[in-house]
């Protein structure tokens, strides 16, 4: 009996310790990392705006080309419209308007993100500790089975009543899997959305 306890007590612990290897950098550190990606980002979106523009003096020169006199013959010519610095003066506050929109947006990219983030850290939270509530159940579970399986050893029990119980071991044993990898995934998917984005 004391073989199949200690087996026991290995699988147990053994699912123990992936319970408690699901752990999460803190919440800030996350954020901190979701927020200084977010503002990568901003800067740029700026930076390729700026980039774009043309210089002042550039819009300031008088456009050349060629004009035709009256008798039909071609000429150079240049022409510059005091309109142009009128133009300047809206083009700048356009662009300035555009910075402005641009980090608006991001603002409520970075709420939106910063948002999901703590959803999804605190859905993740829950889980774990839904998890780990089980191990109790699981203990117990467990030391049934190594009961049972003493049991059919010293041929007390039937072995279809082994079965049975060996069954619904492998199956708690199974669905405890399973909703590790689940707790695992999902601290894939936080950690992408936190971390993975600098």
């Amino acid at each position: 009996m004391n073989k199949y306890v200690l087996i026991a007590l290995l699988i147990l612990s053994a699912l123990r310790t992936d319970a408690q290897d699901a752990s999460l950098p803190a919440l800030v550190e996350l954020e901190t990392s979701l927020t200084n990606y977010t503002m990568q980002e901003l800067d740029a979106k700026i930076k390729a705006f700026e980039v774009s523009g043309t210089s002042d003096w550039q819009e300031l020169l008088p456009s050349f080309g060629i004009a035709y006199t009256p008798s039909g013959s071609p000429r150079p010519s240049a022409s510059w419209s005091p309109l142009q610095f009128l133009d300047r003066k809206d083009k700048k506050k356009k662009e300035e308007a555009e910075c402005a929109s641009i980090k608006l947006t991001y603002e409520l990219i970075l709420y939106e993100r910063i948002h999901k983030l703590r959803q999804l850290y605190r859905d993740y939270l829950i889980e774990l500790e839904m998890v780990n509530v089980d191990i109790e159940s699981m203990e117990i579970e467990e030391k049934l089975f190594a009961i049972e399986e003493e049991k059919y050893l010293q041929h007390i029990i039937k072995p279809s009543i082994y079965l049975k119980s060996k069954r619904k071991i492998l199956e708690l044993r199974a669905k405890r899997k399973v909703e590790l990898m689940e707790l695992e995934k999902k601290k894939s998917a936080l950690i992408y959305q936190g971390m993975a984005q600098l």
